[in-house]
């Protein structure tokens, strides 16, 4: 399950305007680089093995054993908002879940 803030909502509906993407937007689970996990957000079509929800209006897309590993997925826009602060239920690595990223793709 994915849950958007308000303010990520809104930023995120920006952005899906500016790349005229109208498909849902996908929770990864990626390596940060630094031997651990890091959740991100990915402009990708979802498939069929996904687990799909909504959250103020918008379409997302979480692998469902992402989903497993991660529990409840919360995405806020970043204090600066210059990108999205992402946490999870579970965490994912020495960062208790918490990461901020992009929107790639």
């Amino acid at each position: 399950m994915v849950e958007l803030t308000p303010r990520a909502a809104a930023a995120l509906r920006q952005i899906l305007g500016q790349r005229g993407w109208s498909q849902a937007v996908r929770v990864v689970i990626a390596s940060s680089g630094c031997c651990d996990a890091a959740l991100g957000l990915r402009l990708e079509p979802a498939t069929p093995d996904d687990v799909l929800c909504q959250s103020h209006g918008l379409n997302l897309a979480l692998a469902r054993r992402a989903a497993d590993l991660a529990g409840l997925v919360r995405v806020d826009l970043a204090d600066d908002g210059e990108g999205f602060v992402i946490t999870s239920a579970k965490p994912l690595g020495e960062w208790d879940g918490f990461g901020v990223c992009q929107v790639l793709g």
